[in-house]
């Protein structure tokens, strides 16, 4: 099973629970953590140090425009959070872990057949 998982307050919540899911599926990060050059090296620092296996990170990027396909309705944090749902789509995922309450939104909306998953 292709898994996407949220870090801030998803993975750093139960770190022990994603690094054992995280080598029994092929696992997908998606941050809205910033795309800068220190900001990938922290989180792949961090990832390491809590022993999460995964094949791609996905950045959220304020600068994305329409035509990456995220409808020109959506503004502020949805406009940067549909990039999640962007990444779930190109990785073709079964379940997402996101604690984010707009990101379950748009998923529950634009990707429904996806499994959703948000830590308690």
């Amino acid at each position: 099973m292709k898994i996407a998982l949220d870090i801030d307050d998803t993975i750093t919540k139960y770190p022990q629970f994603f690094s054992q899911l995280s080598y029994e599926h092929d696992v997908v990060i998606v941050t809205s953590r910033s795309n800068t050059q220190e900001s990938i090296e922290t989180t792949k620092e961090l990832l390491e140090d809590l022993n999460i296996k995964f094949s791609i990170i996905y950045f959220c990027d304020w600068n994305v425009d329409a035509e990456f396909g995220v409808p020109d309705e959506l503004e502020g944090p949805e406009r940067l959070l549909y990039q999640k749902i962007l990444a779930c789509r190109t990785e073709q995922v079964d379940a997402l872990f996101d604690d984010d309450p707009t990101v379950q939104s748009l998923i529950k909306k634009h990707l429904p057949q996806i499994s959703l998953f948000s830590p308690i």
